[in-house]
């Protein structure tokens, strides 16, 4: 079997060639699994010997409890290690009378959303 095709460009390609850190962010799905897979899988077969994370980004209350387990589970398999980040100033709260569609499938009043971690400049 052979590994998938991995998407570049050139930029990319010659970071990789010196080895640069590479990052995916995990969720613990399979989606990201898949990535991390195919990444790591192309990464070996260039030959890079650089670092090599995963990223779990924690949302606190509304996180699937198996989400963490599963993303440690993927390192592990991967012999990547995983790196867990969180805001550290807490999410936010959205009322049910926003109209947000998240609360569609809820059956409080609001809940706790973690906004998403900012990219960092440049990007």
């Amino acid at each position: 079997m052979s590994s998938p095709a991995v998407a570049t460009t050139p930029e990319v390609e010659n970071m990789l060639a010196r080895n640069a850190v590479v990052a995916i962010g995990v969720s613990g799905g399979k989606d990201s699994d898949a990535c991390a897979i195919a990444t790591s899988e192309y990464l070996d077969r260039i030959g890079h010997t650089g670092a090599r994370l995963l990223i779990h980004a924690d949302l606190g209350s509304v996180e699937w409890r198996q989400s963490l387990p599963k993303c440690h589970a993927l390192g592990e398999r991967l012999g990547w290690e995983v790196v867990v980040v969180e805001r550290k100033a807490g999410g936010m709260r959205i009322s049910r009378s926003s109209g947000h569609p998240f609360h569609e499938h809820l059956t409080t009043d609001s809940t706790v959303i973690r906004p998403p971690i900012p990219r960092a400049s440049g990007h």
